[in-house]
């Protein structure tokens, strides 16, 4: 059963201050608890409440008011800070007059009376304009009472005697006169969209009415809603006008006939979307219309729109009107940036103690006892569902769908989808901002070949012995870390070469033959070339053609005796002679093979079912790990500038003791697909880089600079998909209208994703596109199951 507490203001806010009545019970107020106390004069909040209004009607905004207030402001003091200041200065100082001892015991009978989860109409019930005018929303008990809202009322107003008349309405259906009136400078077709848009309501629109054609229009039918859109004021003695059209002005005095018809034949609500509205407020209160909303200051045209937007959201879903409005105040308050006191401006006034209003009361006849004081439903299906019935659906519909999901995940099904959102977050996360300073790319581009043959070498590929030679002899003596050749080569080097290459830390590649396709390999430039200055070349592709994978190890073959990868021979050489870090295979458990350790970090070995992946056995073959692309290439040179001397004065710099990778950077010859280029538009990666990038991974795993791309283990991964998929089910289950339902599971969404991509900074793929599936899917049939089982 909802609560009222009724406060009755008599007196005035600068000489005597007022008399305070409190009563507070159920109902007609039976049984009520009764309080006299009082409240001081204060000339100070008066003065407070008449600046901050001076200061709101400066403000220059496309309004709902018959004639916009000129702006003069003085240029020290911009318009909207002015009206921000005065507003706090205006809480402030009503806060304290509300904490006056003689009104103390009054604060605390309330709060003694009335539980926080109760639902509470306060009813401000005073003829003084001043105290009709203070922001009492902003009292601190409706601010810790959730399902507390603010109503004002005239002295010696009294319950409406008149009954609904339901003949002549239509079941389930919900009538609204809408007027539209004078719309000079402001946009009222929005809220001609907003009341379209109502579930059960027939709406009947009449622009910019003659005076008649009103008068006439309110004695037709039964109407539950009269809601008005145009320019309206209030002006001297309190008296309300409206601007039905350009040409006619009236009040609501000038119409009370058909207005207390429309009262007598069940209506029920007036909302004047409309400025300044206290006045229409109490000549309607004074024909018993039992709730009116009005805006009490001049409304923002956008502010109006989205206030009405929000009420009816709220109210059509099954909110009772004063939490429909209370729900509606308070989103008005993120407008507040450049509409200040936006959720000042709405509030109820009603002219007698009555039971909240909800839309089911419009629906159907009071008789018909359906309404119920204790709950506000959130939907008028779902209301049948009890708390048990709820969350024992979302638990069977969260398990069941996220079984379905991971099943059709084991099958391979979602793999092209989730390693598209590993490409997304791999380019998303944030990054290295500078290259990696170990290693240096010696490109070779289609003008290096070109300066090659301008130079006389003999050229069989991209690199001639005679410039390979040159480039050794150029940065030989600046004592490079490795130096690693990624460029085919199978055919024998120049004596000359040979000779040299005994006297250099060089690691050159060969090929395996391809595990997926009867591709041959490519042998080493000499049968006796030693196995340890060797390393394969093979890159795993992905049936999209992008490089995520890479070997660290495979069987040896005829083709390539080496067993280790280029890029991590590169690599392990590197740790060893500058850290003294070599590599260890360990065994992780029992039951699964060894491992290799390079200091305090395993590489964990990608098998069939990891991460994203469901990889069958052939494409699973060799140690593979993930390759943790950054955003950022290593360091580049060309061939030429080189050769040619250009960079002779900066060539110990960038070669003393970095890697010295050798490689096309010909699009035509050497290019692979990465995370990186996919939806980016960007080029394709040349084989170097992507050689750098692992050697990049590799070392800096080892030495602890950033962790390695890891996964989940199964039963892990199935319980978040799980748990993901009863998030879906909880936002459902707790939402009180389709919109925050549908909201809910938006924010979740995001949610997920940002937790994806938080994990995968720290190191962790876990599963994106499945969580949102499951989240989503679960989130549909437990709403589609609340429907079915209401439909029957």
């Amino acid at each position: 059963m909802s609560k009222l507490a009724v406060l009755e203001l008599r007196g005035d806010l600068n000489h005597q201050g007022f008399y305070v009545t409190l009563r507070i019970g159920q109902g007609d107020l039976a049984s009520s608890i009764t309080l006299d106390r009082t409240l001081p004069p204060s000339t100070l909040l008066s003065e407070h409440l008449t600046q901050w209004q001076q200061d709101y009607r400066r403000l220059s905004t496309p309004s709902r008011a018959l004639k916009p207030s000129k702006i003069r402001v003085n240029g020290k003091i911009d318009p909207i800070e002015a009206c921000t200041e005065s507003a706090q200065r205006l809480e402030q100082q009503f806060q304290r007059w509300l904490r006056s001892d003689s009104f103390r015991d009054i604060d605390l009978q309330l709060r003694q009376a009335l539980m926080p989860d109760e639902l509470v109409q306060v009813l401000i019930r005073t003829a003084n304009a001043e105290a009709q005018a203070l922001p009492w929303h902003l009292w601190d008990f409706i601010e810790q009472y959730p399902k507390a809202e603010i109503a004002l009322s005239s002295l010696g107003s009294s319950p409406c005697s008149a009954k609904r008349n339901s003949a002549a309405s239509e079941p389930n259906q919900v009538n609204i006169l809408a007027v539209l009136g004078d719309r000079t400078n402001i946009d009222v077709e929005s809220d001609q969209q907003t009341l379209n848009e109502l579930p059960g309501a027939k709406v009947e629109f009449l622009p910019e009415p003659t005076h008649q054609e009103l008068h006439d229009k309110l004695y037709e039918k039964s109407w539950h809603i009269l809601f008005f859109a145009g320019h309206s004021e209030t002006q001297a003695q309190r008296q309300g006008i409206l601007r039905l059209n350009s040409t006619t002005h009236l009040t609501i005095d000038q119409v009370r006939y058909g207005v207390q018809r429309a009262i007598a034949n069940g209506l029920q609500l007036a909302i004047f979307n409309s400025c300044d509205g206290l006045g229409l407020a109490q000549a309607l209160a004074d024909l018993q219309l039992p709730h009116i909303i009005v805006m009490r200051e001049v409304v923002p045209d956008c502010v109006a729109q989205q206030f009405l937007k929000y009420f009816l959201q709220e109210f059509s879903q099954g909110q009772s009107l004063h939490l429909a409005q209370r729900e509606a105040r308070q989103r008005l308050l993120g407008m507040e940036k450049v509409y200040p006191c936006a959720s000042w401006l709405p509030v109820i006034f009603q002219p007698s103690a009555a039971k909240p209003l909800s839309w089911l009361d419009l629906i159907k006849p009071e008789d018909e006892g359906i309404f119920d004081q204790t709950v506000a439903v959130p939907t008028q299906k779902a209301q049948t569902f009890s708390l048990g019935v709820k969350l024992g659906t979302a638990f069977v519909c969260g398990a069941l769908v996220s079984s379905v999901v991971v099943g059709i995940r084991a099958l391979g099904w979602l793999q092209g989808w989730e390693l598209k959102a590993f490409d997304h977050l791999i380019r998303v996360r944030p990054g290295q901002s500078i290259p990696d300073h170990r290693i240096l790319v010696v490109a070779i581009g289609e003008e290096d070949i070109q300066y090659q043959r301008n130079q006389g070498m003999e050229m069989e590929g991209s690199l001639s012995d005679e410039a390979l030679l040159a480039l050794l002899q150029k940065i030989s003596p600046h004592q490079p870390s490795f130096i690693g050749l990624d460029i085919i080569h199978d055919f024998p080097f120049s004596k000359q070469l040979q000779s040299h290459l005994k006297k250099q830390k060089l690691i050159a590649i060969c090929q395996a033959k391809s595990f997926t396709s009867d591709l041959p390999g490519v042998k080493p430039p000499t049968p006796d070339f030693p196995v340890e200055q060797l390393g394969f070349n093979n890159v795993p592709l992905d049936r999209d053609g992008v490089i995520r994978r890479q070997f660290l190890g495979m069987p040896s073959d005829e083709y390539c005796p080496t067993q280790q990868s280029f890029g991590f021979r590169i690599a392990q050489n590197y740790l060893e002679n500058s850290h003294g870090i070599k590599k260890e295979w360990i065994t992780v458990s029992p039951h699964r093979n060894k491992r290799i350790q390079l200091g305090s970090q395993t590489f964990g070995r990608l098998e069939g079912h990891a991460g994203g992946y469901q990889l069958s056995q052939g494409d699973a073959g060799g140690y593979q790990v993930l390759v943790d692309y950054q955003a950022v290439r290593p360091k580049q040179v060309n061939l030429r500038e080189i050769l040619s001397g250009s960079l002779d004065s900066q060539l110990a710099g960038l070669v003393r003791d970095r890697i010295i990778l050798i490689g096309v950077v010909n699009p035509n010859i050497d290019t692979h697909l990465t995370p990186y280029s996919k939806g980016l538009q960007a080029e394709a990666m040349p084989g170097v880089v992507v050689q750098a990038q692992m050697i990049s991974q590799i070392i800096s795993a080892a030495l602890g600079e950033r962790p390695l791309l890891s996964w989940w283990a199964e039963w892990a991964e199935l319980l978040w998909i799980g748990s993901w998929a009863w998030v879906g089910a909880i936002v459902v289950v707790g939402g009180r209208s389709l919109y925050i339902q549908m909201v809910g599971v938006l924010i979740s969404l995001i949610l997920l994703w940002g937790v994806c991509l938080f994990l995968l900074v720290q190191g962790w793929w876990v599963p994106l596109v499945p969580s949102a599936l499951a989240l989503g899917i679960t989130a549909v049939s437990v709403l589609g199951l609340y429907h079915l089982y209401s439909d029957e």
